[in-house]
């Protein structure tokens, strides 16, 4: 997945674009998006939990990054049981990330029984 980072200006925020690819996941993702109103009358697309978390485990395992990985256990532990965890399951046994998904898994689900 190609992605493009801006930097609105005058701000903190930065914007991530990502470009359809042909991996099948990247597909599914983004025929699962959500059309999401941010602020009154401003609206953008954004993918769906899901999705962030199959995205960011796979990034984690692959690249090793810390910070995909603690971003994966936020949404999990913010979404809990809410999630499609057979879909979540399917992507990572597909890209080989089960492991991973078990370990943040097993983190997150400390704030669930909060």
């Amino acid at each position: 997945t190609r992605k493009e980072l801006l930097h609105v200006k005058d701000s903190l925020f930065q914007i991530e674009l990502f470009h359809l690819s042909d991996d099948a996941h990247d597909r599914s993702r983004f025929s699962r998006r959500r059309y999401v109103e941010v602020f009154p009358s401003s609206c953008v697309w954004l993918p769906s939990a899901e999705d962030v978390v199959i995205q960011k485990l796979r990034w984690s395992k692959g690249a090793k990054r810390a910070k995909d990985f603690a971003d994966a256990i936020a949404v999990m532990a913010v979404q809990g049981n809410t999630l499609d965890w057979p879909y979540i399951e399917k992507w990572c046994t597909e890209h080989e990330t089960l492991d991973v998904l078990a370990e943040a898994k097993a983190e997150a689900s400390l704030s669930w029984e909060d």
